[in-house]
């Protein structure tokens, strides 16, 4: 769809000077006008279907960012995601919207992976809305990093719904849209249980 944009938009250009050009020629030699005329109001139309469907494009591909409300805070107890914490949730988001989960404290230990989105389903892929709903996992070894940790810790994390947003599960949030997930969203507090923390501490 690009491609062609790029097509109207350089035919117009093409056209728009041609038919100037032709139209001077032919008020000075008093010839007919018609066709110069046609060729110029072409020109002008195709230029404007470009920049015209290029702004609305951009108007549907812009990333929209969508608090959330988180209802219940579970352990979770499948082999795969076990001692993450699985959260249930609303939005106002619509179907198919991505539920990221962000740790945005630059001071925080997770080092180089703050800023990911560290939420997953159960097959480890992007959770996302159905019908204002959600559950998503959310890795604990991520959340709270590599450093030593005690029962009671606590990590604050930004949860929101994200449309148009085509990264992979496993990309960094780009850093302009930091601030518009701190801005849109409340941070929520998740605390270390002691098999949590005991976990943790198993891996270092």
């Amino acid at each position: 769809m690009t491609y062609f944009l790029l097509l109207f938009a350089l035919l117009g250009f093409v056209f728009l000077p041609v038919g100037i050009i032709w139209l001077i020629v032919a008020f000075v030699r008093k010839t007919k006008k018609k066709l110069p005329s046609i060729i110029l109001i072409l020109g002008i139309l195709l230029i404007g279907i470009g920049v015209a469907t290029t702004e609305y494009n951009d108007r549907v591909n812009t990333i929209q960012i969508y608090s959330t409300k988180i209802n219940k805070v579970y352990i979770a107890k499948n082999i795969v995601q076990k001692d993450d914490w699985l959260i249930e949730g609303s939005t106002k988001a619509p179907n198919g919207a991505k539920i990221a989960v962000a740790n945005l404290n630059d001071d925080s230990s997770a080092g180089e992976i703050i800023k990911s989105p560290i939420a997953t389903t159960a097959e480890v892929t992007w959770p996302k809305v159905e019908n204002g709903k959600f559950r998503a996992y959310i890795n604990i070894s991520e959340a709270m990093g590599p450093n030593e940790h005690e029962a009671g810790q606590s990590v604050s994390l930004h949860i929101v719904a994200l449309t148009n947003y085509n990264k992979k599960i496993t990309s960094t949030i780009p850093n302009k849209m930091v601030s518009t997930i701190e801005n849109s969203s409340s941070a929520e507090k998740f605390s270390l249980t002691t098999s949590q923390a005991n976990y943790l501490n198993s891996l270092r």
